[in-house]
């Protein structure tokens, strides 16, 4: 029985080109161009303190993965920088530590070439004053957003901690910074 997808090989007979040169062979080539994009997940192997009031760029010395060399973990290890050029889906989860006593606001934002703000967001503390001392909760962010990048653009992720004294620290294990290619640029 032939079917428009695919012609039946016969027991016995040997695959040539033409064989997969069918509909069936381009969406496996597509699936497999899907799964071969170029993405990068960095983290923090150890907290990084933030003083309060001060705009901070967040570094990250840890890898889950890297495809097209985007991170480096020595040199500059706060950027994720764009190898091959696209549309890519940039994601920020960032948490900062609550301190006992004190409720607070954390910003963080994601920066494309060490300046331009491209997506932002907010997190509190948020004080329980059902304990004595108050115990405060940690913040916790999560930033999303699609870029068009060329090659050697490079996205980063700022935070700001507008309340409070002295520094905060931001949490290794649970602050991740991640892109991934999801097409071509229109």
């Amino acid at each position: 029985m032939t079917s428009n997808y695919h012609t039946p090989i016969a027991t016995g007979a040997a695959a040539n080109a033409s064989t997969f040169n069918s509909p069936m062979g381009e969406l496996d080539d597509a699936i497999g161009d899907l799964y071969a994009t170029q993405r990068a997940k960095v983290y923090k192997a150890a907290d990084q303190s933030v003083s309060v009031r001060t705009e901070t760029t967040l570094q990250f010395d840890a890898e889950y993965w890297d495809t097209d060399t985007i991170h480096d973990t020595s040199t500059n290890n706060s950027r994720l920088t764009c190898k091959t050029a696209g549309i890519y889906v940039v994601t920020a989860n960032v948490v900062v530590e609550g301190v006992d006593g004190t409720g607070g606001e954390v910003w963080a934002g994601i920066r494309e070439n060490g300046s331009d703000l491209r997506a932002q967001g907010y997190g509190e503390w948020i004080r329980d004053t059902e304990s004595t001392p108050f115990k405060a909760e940690d913040a916790g962010i999560s930033i999303s957003v699609e870029l068009d990048l060329d090659v050697n653009d490079y996205v980063e992720i700022r935070v700001y901690i507008e309340s409070g004294s002295g520094s905060f620290d931001v949490l290794s294990g649970l602050t991740t910074f991640s892109i991934r290619r999801v097409s071509d640029s229109p």
